[in-house]
């Protein structure tokens, strides 16, 4: 049987921290995607040669490895995004690795529903996990994926000195701006959007 061709997908993702191991398992899991990213950039602090080695420009995703001489803010990965070459952007927290489904089925509940979305999240309070519907979110966690523009809607210039962990400030600024969140639905046979 013909194995089938992997689409080239209109985003580009963004990691940061984390081993070489660690990258190179979030970059294959990128690879593998049913819609693939053209870009994936890793941004990392100091010099690790194993880190620097998994750069392949030519590669699809392209990898880029965006490295900074001092530790980078906490913030870092949400003033990146500003810079993000494609019409849509997947953040991806330090070791995450979506499942081969995850970016093709955000991409289309974002869509529909003109939302960030998320592998899975909380509602108030309470936890959301996937299912066969779209479900709408209050914060989501692991990886998120969104319009590029929108990260310029929630903040009038590049965030700088934010207070706490930045994902949470990035959640909150999308609660004040009214942007909705929501989980996709799971494709049939498949228990989770990120892989264990």
């Amino acid at each position: 049987m013909k194995t089938p061709a992997r689409l080239l997908g209109p985003y580009s993702t963004l990691t940061w921290g984390g081993d070489a191991e660690a990258i190179a398992a979030q970059v294959a899991a990128l690879r593998a995607q049913t819609m693939r990213p053209a870009e994936a950039w890793v941004l990392q602090s100091g010099h690790n040669p194993a880190v620097i080695a998994l750069g392949a420009p030519d590669a699809v995703p392209a990898v880029r490895i965006l490295r900074q001489d001092r530790a980078l803010p906490r913030w870092a990965p949400l003033l990146f995004t500003w810079f993000m070459p494609s019409a849509y952007t997947l953040l991806l927290a330090p070791g995450v690795r979506p499942a081969p489904h995850f970016a093709e089925r955000a991409l289309a509940a974002m869509r529909r529903h003109r939302a960030v979305v998320c592998p899975f999240g909380t509602r108030r309070d309470a936890a959301v996990e996937p299912g066969p519907a779209d479900q709408a979110i209050d914060a989501g966690d692991g990886a998120w994926f969104f319009e590029t523009a929108w990260i310029r809607h929630v903040w009038e210039q590049p965030p700088a000195d934010l207070d706490g962990e930045p994902m949470a400030a990035f959640a909150a600024a999308l609660r004040r701006a009214r942007t909705p969140m929501a989980v996709p639905a799971l494709p049939d046979g498949v228990a989770a959007h990120l892989l264990p």
